[in-house]
C-alpha cells in the first residue's frame, strides 16, 4: 500500500476577513486582526490612506494581527490582507477594510 498521495498542485483560494473595529483614536495604536487561513504560512498586509498612498506594508506577518504606528494622522484609511502558503502560493486579497482614525477631542 502507498504511504504518500500523488504529487500535485496546491492552491490557496480562500480569502481571509478582517475582524477588528473600524474606528480608532489619534495617538493610539491601530491593531488590525483577521481570520486564520489553515494553509497560510504568513500574511501580507497592505494599508493606504483614502487617496491610495501606501502608509503600511508587512509582507510577512506571522500572526493574525499587526499593530500600526500610533502616528497615523486623523483620516480615513483602507486595508487589505492575504494569506501566503509555505510554498509561496498567494491567496486573493481580502475585501477592503475601511477604518477611521478620529482626532483627539
Amino acid at each position: 500500500h502507498r504511504m504518500w498521495s500523488l504529487p500535485g498542485e496546491f492552491e490557496v483560494k480562500r480569502r481571509t476577513s478582517f475582524t477588528n473595529n473600524t474606528s480608532f483614536q489619534t495617538n493610539t495604536a491601530v491593531t488590525l486582526t483577521w481570520d486564520r487561513i489553515a494553509a497560510a504560512h504568513h500574511y501580507d498586509v497592505w494599508v493606504t490612506d483614502e487617496r491610495g498612498v501606501l502608509v503600511y506594508r508587512n509582507m510577512s506577518a506571522a500572526t493574525l494581527q499587526v499593530t500600526l504606528q500610533s502616528t497615523l494622522l486623523p483620516g480615513r484609511y483602507r486595508a487589505w490582507v492575504r494569506a501566503v502558503s509555505e510554498d509561496g502560493v498567494i491567496a486573493p486579497w481580502s475585501s477592503r477594510l475601511d477604518f477611521v482614525v478620529q482626532p483627539i477631542t
